[in-house]
């Protein structure tokens, strides 16, 4: 079984009501006190933080500009550092 966190939307009117004992909530359908349905509650997205602000940077060009720079530099600087170190290890297990 899983469990789904989801967020609705409560109009203030509404939310007045339920927490003066008006109305209650089951799940996403507000009921008054005659068990009649008052309103159905929307689903509210949600996005992570660290996705809105990958979103905002992919929007903006400089900072694609460097983030592909950055990456570029250090995957070239771990290409040679990988490099160096196999050719030391191939010129020592040569000698021996």
């Amino acid at each position: 079984m899983s469990v789904n966190h989801v967020i609705f939307e409560i109009p203030s009117d509404i939310q007045k009501s339920s927490d003066a004992g008006v109305y209650q909530r089951y799940g996403s359908v507000i009921r008054n006190d005659s068990g009649n349905i008052v309103k159905h509650l929307k689903e509210v997205k949600v996005v992570e933080p660290a996705q809105k602000a990958a979103k905002s940077l992919a929007k903006n060009k400089y900072a694609v500009a460097i983030g592909t720079g950055v990456l570029y530099v250090g995957g070239a600087g771990y290409y040679i550092f990988n490099s160096n170190r196999y050719k030391r290890a191939a010129k020592s297990s040569y000698r021996s």
